[in-house]
């Protein structure tokens, strides 16, 4: 059960990262 968990989170932090180099990042987090 610890691979996915570790798998999603770094998706998550790649997709993260491209959406704050494109657009600011505020929007994806959406505070």
């Amino acid at each position: 059960m610890l691979v996915p968990t570790i798998v999603m989170g770094s998706l998550a932090i790649i997709l993260l990262f491209i959406g704050y180099q494109k657009g600011g990042g505020e929007h994806i987090l959406g505070l």
